[in-house]
């Protein structure tokens, strides 16, 4: 049976992951999310949102923008000292709508900077099952997974 459109074999998902985490090697203590939909792979890191909106920090302007439909839009942070929108997977929904894609389309994989696949932290985990076609992990939950955390 053909696979459908955002599934990928395992193989693939950790080879795209690892590309991504060679490339932002310098960007230690941040997490990185990648979508995937057999096509095209949007990636993005975590990082404090706010400051102005430019094109390397469009996150500003997404968050005006689709404000009244963010997945995490009522719900109550997992954990209170960052907001939802300054994880990478929030990023990469972000950034897929401000491109006019379906993140429903794509399936997302988070990471650390060596590539390690990362279940989504606390408040990702309340969002992004819902929020895109699938979620690659590879271990049932982030917190107590020292091998898993950013630096």
């Amino acid at each position: 049976m053909p696979k459908q459109r955002n599934e990928m074999s395992s193989k693939d998902i950790k080879k795209a992951a690892n590309t991504f985490a060679n490339l932002h090697k310098d960007e230690v203590g941040r997490m990185l999310s990648l979508a995937l939909d057999g096509q095209e792979q949007v990636f993005a890191t975590s990082s404090p949102v706010g400051g102005v909106a430019s094109p390397t920090n469009p996150w500003p302007t997404y968050l005006a923008e689709f404000a009244p439909k963010l997945p995490w839009l009522g719900m109550t942070q997992g954990v209170p000292t960052r907001p939802f929108s300054t994880c990478a997977e929030a990023h990469v929904w972000m950034e897929l709508m401000g491109r006019g894609k379906n993140p429903r389309s794509y399936t997302l994989v988070s990471f650390n900077g060596d590539g390690i696949i990362a279940s989504p932290c606390a408040n990702c985990a309340k969002w992004v099952e819902r929020a895109f076609g699938g979620v690659y992990k590879e271990t049932p939950a982030y917190e107590g997974r020292t091998r898993q955390l950013p630096n």
